[in-house]
């Protein structure tokens, strides 16, 4: 009974937050769908959930259009902003870095 408590009231709450904040959220997805590399990090973590960052990078570099700027410097710098953003979160430290959705974004 608590559980289920619980749950009406995280649902309740979740309502809430995206009838005040939904207009920035879309913003948000929208923005994201129009950078090449940010889409490709969500695109992978969609379709793979919890990901190395290593697995991820490679990932996306292999569905970016030849020409594209898939930079490591580039692709840490849109991890960061997701991460930011609250799109994504990162899990763990140092060499043993993954990356999953948040559920932010659709």
């Amino acid at each position: 009974m608590i559980e289920e408590d619980l749950l009406r009231e995280m649902r309740l709450q979740n309502a809430i937050l995206k009838a005040a904040f939904g207009d920035r959220i879309e913003a948000l997805a929208r923005k994201v769908e129009e950078d090449a590399v940010s889409r490709a990090i969500v695109e992978v973590l969609r379709e793979r959930d919890r990901t190395s960052s290593g697995a991820l990078k490679d990932a996306v570099t292999e569905r970016l259009p030849q020409g594209s700027d898939a930079s490591s410097r580039t692709m840490t710098r849109r991890l960061a902003d997701l991460e930011n953003k609250g799109v994504i979160e990162q899990i763990g430290q140092g060499r043993s870095v993954d990356y999953r959705l948040t559920g932010l974004i659709g």
